[in-house]
């Protein structure tokens, strides 16, 4: 083992043993699952995956657990590709499918996305409803210079002593540095999964312009027959989104 593996086998047990700490104090959150992250990064172990699978399933289980990591995230590291579709997850279980549907947009890559979290935004009625929310997005992230959407992003300084932002994340997106990618998502230069992704949002625009339409024919008096028609109509055609996305979204998880 050379001394830089060696070093790196320390780091990756210090942050498992800091989890672990965590865990024992009753501090399943999102900070523990920050410390295994970093842990698995330099040391992968069915050890460390274990635990990250626990205190993945308490943070989905636990209202107060889910607050608590909206919180914590919400202070910092939004621009880490890792943590927003952590934040992606709880804001989803949260009630919030439309936020989550916008971190999993700066993330970045369909294929870093969770498939079923990802289809069950996409079915999610709230998320259609409020698809204006996504255009509006979608619009200021093409219009941003790759400047102004990093200053969009910066971390915000927490007063809590013990907060500890995580590390800047340095593994390649698309065989580009983060930075660069995140650069180019804002430039409209993204590559093309996130394009694909790009184009589901805009499909689920169609769906709601196409609602509206309907609806505001149905205020001229429909009988109670057509208004049956019109709800059965959208419920398909959000179903048919569903299930196509999630199709897309399993193949890109298999390739990645």
């Amino acid at each position: 083992m050379s001394k830089k593996q060696k070093q790196e086998w320390i780091r990756g047990k210090y942050y498992s043993n800091v989890a672990k700490a965590m865990i024992a104090k009753g501090r399943v959150d999102v900070n523990a699952l920050k410390q295994i992250n970093k842990s698995l990064d330099l040391v992968p172990s069915s050890e460390a995956f274990e635990l990250r699978a626990q205190i993945e399933d308490n943070l989905l289980q636990f209202p107060e657990a889910i607050e608590d990591s909206l919180e914590t995230l919400r202070r910092g590291a939004k621009n880490k590709v890792k943590t927003m579709k952590q934040l992606a997850k709880v804001e989803y279980c949260a009630g919030e499918p439309v936020r989550a549907l916008l971190y999993y947009h700066r993330a970045g890559q369909l294929r870093t996305h969770d498939p079923e979290i990802l289809s069950g935004i996409f079915a999610s009625e709230a998320a259609i409803e409020n698809m204006t929310k996504i255009e509006h997005h979608l619009a200021a992230a093409e219009a941003h210079t790759m400047e102004d959407f990093e200053s969009d992003t910066k971390p915000k300084v927490s007063a809590d002593p013990n907060y500890s932002p995580c590390e800047e994340e340095t593994s390649e997106v698309n065989g580009m540095s983060p930075r660069k990618s995140r650069g180019n998502w804002a430039l409209s230069l993204a590559p093309d999964e996130l394009r694909i992704n790009y184009q589901f949002a805009k499909k689920i625009l169609e769906v709601e312009r196409e609602r509206e339409r309907k609806l505001r024919q149905a205020r001229n008096g429909p009988t109670n027959e057509e208004q049956k028609k019109l709800s059965q109509y959208i419920q398909n055609m959000a179903s048919d989104l569903s299930r196509k996305l999630d199709t897309l979204a399993i193949t890109y998880f298999k390739l990645g």
